[in-house]
């Protein structure tokens, strides 16, 4: 087993860690024996609250079947707990090395109006490195391809929050939003390659691929420009080296399948009785595109044939057998979209009957989940369409929609 230690700095923490300590110790807390103690309780209402950075230790075991990390925090501000030490499991198999990473942490809380209004803005920069890579290697070591660790990733965004909460006589109700922003970037990448390419699609013929490139997204989509129709009604697609051939060498970076911003809603409602719950998420600024149909299901087809009928596409037959048309902008299209995942009307009868039957709760309710989806995105659904989270983002293959369900339900407590 091997244990590996790595220090990072967060980016200003030394400067706001002096910062704060001189705001949070005036009447709000006290510096003892190198950690910051802020009691939440003395923050009265209609006051925020900054969030102080500091450094940490990540601190890796490592075996032979798995690698868990943890962060030991050496700063408590009351807002982000950094002594509540936190783990995950990385992987299994992974070796004999570790990905190693930064993090920057910035934000502010708040709350007004005797607690009602809430509020936090948070900033987070993490850079991930060491990352594992197969590299082609000198044949005579009897591999073409070996493991190594190398390259660095940037995920960096803000983080909103708001929320009110308030009561009328016998109405209680409650606001919360969320917004996330995610700014993701490969900065290096190892060895003498430019770039490493998954063409998982290839077996539908399609020549689509996604890459992994300094200066672009993580696995973002790599394919032609659509330009228009020509005179004779075919596609027309860049000719990026002007080699009077479209191959692979004429793709550049069509979109990416990482949202660039994901956001939510709950609101919560109770009058005597009833209670009603609604909660919504969405997501944005990715991009998908079809390689897989399922037929007797709305799909994209549909979408071609009306775009054909105003010539800005191709007619159908001109478009027959082009792999690299389907594998181009054209065939591209905005994933956003927002999904109410829950709308629940429940009713707990009162205790004055239910006691009668040595029942303490009886609650009926009937949920609508995963009932409505907004989205301009014509294919079976945005939120399923990815293979997977990493080189398959952002490619369709007209996996199973999620389902529309009703519900009816008890809740019985005695």
């Amino acid at each position: 087993m091997d244990i590996v230690f790595s220090m990072f700095t967060l980016l200003g923490g030394l400067a706001l860690f002096l910062y704060g300590m001189n705001v949070m110790s005036d009447g709000l807390g006290k510096v003892s024996g190198g950690k910051l103690e802020a009691s939440l309780k003395k923050l009265s209402s209609n006051k925020f609250k900054a969030l102080l950075l500091g450094a940490g230790i990540t601190v890796a075991v490592q075996s032979s079947s798995a690698v868990t990390v943890m962060l030991v925090g050496l700063v408590n501000s009351g807002i982000l707990e950094f002594n509540n030490t936190f783990g995950m499991i990385m992987g299994s198999n992974v070796g004999t090395t570790l990905t190693a990473w930064l993090l920057s942490l910035a934000g502010l809380e708040g709350n007004f109006f005797n607690n009602r209004l809430n509020f936090s803005v948070d900033y987070f920069d993490k850079r991930t490195k060491d990352l594992l890579f197969r590299i082609a290697v000198d044949p005579a070591l009897g591999v073409d391809r070996t493991m190594v660790n190398g390259g660095s990733i940037l995920n960096s965004g803000l983080e909103f929050e708001l929320g009110w909460k308030d009561t009328v006589g016998d109405f209680t109700y409650s606001v919360n939003a969320n917004f996330s922003t995610l700014h993701n970037e490969v900065l290096s990448f190892p060895g003498n390659a430019v770039r490493e390419v998954s063409t998982s699609a290839s077996s539908t013929n399609y020549p689509i691929q996604t890459a992994f490139e300094p200066g672009y997204p993580v696995w973002y989509l790599r394919g032609f420009n659509y330009e228009g129709v020509d005179a004779d009604g075919k596609p027309v697609l860049t000719d990026v080296n002007e080699d009077g051939t479209i191959d692979d060498n004429d793709m550049n970076y069509i979109g990416q399948g990482t949202p660039k911003f994901t956001y939510g809603l709950t609101l919560n409602m109770a009058y005597k009785g009833f209670d009603f719950v609604l909660y919504g998420a969405g997501q944005g600024g990715n991009h998908i595109l079809p390689v897989l149909h399922r037929t007797h299901y709305n799909n994209t087809y549909k979408w071609y044939l009306e775009a054909a009928k105003n010539g800005t596409y191709p007619s159908p037959d001109k478009t027959l057998g082009q792999w690299n048309f389907w594998s181009s902008n054209a065939n591209l299209f905005k994933g956003d979209f927002f999904r109410i995942k829950q709308l629940q009307l429940g009713y707990t009868l009162p205790s004055k009957i239910t006691k009668k039957a040595a029942i303490s709760n009886l609650r009926l309710f009937v949920s609508l989940d995963d009932f409505f989806t907004f989205t301009a995105y014509p294919g079976l659904d945005p939120e399923t369409a990815s293979t997977n989270s990493s080189s398959g983002a952002g490619l369709d293959w007209g996996s199973y929609p999620t389902m529309q369900k009703v519900l009816l339900g008890v809740n019985l407590t005695f």
